[in-house]
């Protein structure tokens, strides 16, 4: 249910951002501006894959911490 839930949340939030990087707003726009850092193609630069790399390493750091400190499972000894 956690799954479905973070799936849902984050296709909700591209839903709103992607329909508007498929097509330029205004007709022209990309050849309005001039230069050699305008441009509309954009990939992420190292900082940005930093930062998501940390959320989900701090994300599993967090899981592993409560898994290992926190009763959530019995292990039955024999």
């Amino acid at each position: 249910a956690g799954f479905l839930i973070a799936v849902t949340f984050i296709t909700v939030r591209l839903n709103i951002v992607l329909p508007g990087l498929a097509l330029p707003q205004l007709k022209g726009l990309e050849r309005a501006y001039e230069g050699s850092r305008l441009s509309f193609s954009y990939f992420p630069s190292n900082m940005e894959w930093l930062v998501g790399l940390f959320v989900v390493a701090f994300g599993v750091g967090l899981f592993y911490a409560g898994y290992k400190l926190l009763p959530i499972a019995q292990t039955k000894e024999v």
